[in-house]
């Protein structure tokens, strides 16, 4: 596998933002693209200022990286690629993720389209990682089922 260390911190970010319950789709601040540029820049996702959780706001500012890879109209600025390149993945690498996880919004509940939008990014970091070993994966994707984690 190239640069497990990294698979490996990326799926912490995503697990931790899942059982946390800062992971959102279509919020640029929370999505899973938005919980790894935090993570890389040391900053917490918090709920907004109406304690909502529904949408959350980062302390440090508002994320750059969104139009970069959203809008392939849009050329990186300089604050986008520092915000991606922190993460350790390339712009191409953020866009492969960002669409894995907002493809599944449509699915029946929040909860079961977040899991199954992680479970595409899993598909997608094996991909950019060139993990073969399909025992890995499916230990990795355990990790993501509520239903097998202890108190």
């Amino acid at each position: 596998m190239k640069n497990e260390t990294l698979y490996n911190k990326t799926v912490d970010i995503l697990k931790d933002a899942y059982f946390n319950d800062t992971l959102e789709h279509g919020n640029d601040c929370a999505c899973a693209v938005g919980n790894l540029i935090a993570a890389a820049k040391g900053v917490n996702i918090i709920p907004d200022n109406e304690g909502r959780l529904s949408r959350f706001t980062w302390e440090q500012g508002y994320p750059k990286w969104f139009y970069s890879v959203i809008d392939k109209g849009c050329p990186p600025t300089d604050g986008a690629l520092s915000e991606i390149n922190k993460t350790g993945y390339t712009i191409d690498d953020i866009i492969l993720i960002e669409r894995a996880f907002e493809s599944t919004k449509n699915d029946n509940t929040e909860d079961l389209a977040m899991f199954n939008g992680l479970m595409a990014v899993i598909d997608v970091l094996d991909i950019i990682h060139e993990n073969n070993d399909t025992e890995q994966t499916q230990v990795t994707k355990k990790r993501f089922n509520k239903s097998l984690q202890t108190v």
